[in-house]
């Protein structure tokens, strides 16, 4: 979060509730680097997987898209040796 913004905050909400503010401040900004990981690893999958095997079944985008980071990252490096579409969203 800005600086000023913060500031701005803590002057409408109190010196006294300095500590609460500060510490939802960085839970929203660990929430959204967090989102940002799991958004940019998931984009990064569908690149690959267009760019090996073409567009993409509707199938396939709700696999990724509904995907466990963990799992986006197993398909990520399966991607690598995989022959088919198929073979690199197995199940694991």
């Amino acid at each position: 979060m800005p600086a000023l913004l913060l500031a701005r905050l803590i002057a409408v909400v109190g010196k006294e509730n300095e500590e609460e503010v500060v510490t939802a401040a960085d839970q929203l900004i660990e929430r959204g680097r967090v989102q940002g990981f799991e958004q940019g690893t998931r984009q990064i999958l569908l690149h690959q997987l267009r760019a090996r095997f073409g567009t993409l079944p509707e199938r396939a985008l709700e696999r990724v898209n509904a995907a466990e980071v963990a799992t986006l990252q197993t398909w990520g490096l399966r991607v690598l040796t995989a022959a088919t579409l198929e073979e690199a969203l197995a199940d694991e």
